[in-house]
């Protein structure tokens, strides 16, 4: 039996709530279909024992995901929401990588996920018979036909991830009450801590949108390998 590992944190009613409250676009739904694609998963006997296991690790990866990024959200830390956004879309990109063993002479999505599970980097390989290797970005640039919003969530979260002018900018953003001096200079007061003290009214939405759009992505990717799709 496969547990989607969210009876562990709040009841499905206090959920139900807290999604109403951050208006996360299609979470109970991503929810549900996680649970079911595990379920499946577990017993579809299409696929062998290192691929399920791949299957199954993406998808405990994104529940683990959606939960902090939900509490990301709630106490207003946009840093950890951008960081926790672009690792959404890392699962997405490495996801598609059985598909494309594939269609890589000598390998199939089974001796892939053999593969990965014994240490070997995604990025030193080479799929579908290309020259260059799986980098992260020549894996973005691979699931970039699937949206046009793919390469600038890519771009503007990656920043998020290293330490980058994005934490320095962050610092700046919290400026509040800035006041002009005597002699021309500006005194800049600076609310510091973890979460923002001034934030992007706009910038919620546009993270919890992104954040949902990935996921959605990715469970069809996942029915697609499962036998969930009309054509799989």
């Amino acid at each position: 039996m496969v547990d989607d590992g969210m009876k562990s944190g709040p009841s499905a009613e206090s959920d139900t709530k807290t999604d109403a409250k951050i208006a996360i676009p299609f979470f109970d739904e991503i929810r549900k279909d996680l649970q079911h694609i595990a379920t499946t998963t577990a017993s579809y006997t299409e696929i062998d024992e290192f691929e399920r296991l791949y299957i199954l690790a993406a998808v405990r990866r994104t529940v683990s995901l959606m939960v902090a990024f939900q509490q990301s959200i709630e106490c207003g830390n946009e840093q950890m929401a951008a960081t926790i956004l672009r690792l959404n879309l890392d699962t997405v990109a490495r996801f598609y990588a059985l598909y494309w063993a594939e269609e890589t002479n000598g390998m199939t999505a089974e001796s892939f996920a053999k593969d990965v599970f014994q240490g070997r980097e995604l990025r030193r390989m080479k799929l579908r018979n290309g020259k260059e290797k799986a980098t992260d970005r020549w894996l973005i640039t691979q699931i970039a036909g699937h949206g046009d919003w793919i390469e600038s969530v890519y771009e503007s979260t990656c920043g998020a991830i290293h330490f980058s002018d994005f934490h320095m900018k962050r610092v700046l953003a919290q400026s509040q009450g800035n006041e002009t001096q005597s002699d021309g200079s500006v005194k800049v007061n600076v609310a510091f801590g973890g979460t923002e003290a001034r934030a992007d009214p706009g910038a919620h939405p546009k993270l919890n949108q992104a954040f949902s759009h990935i996921s959605l992505l990715l469970i069809c990717a996942m029915k697609g390998r499962c036998g969930l799709l009309p054509h799989s």
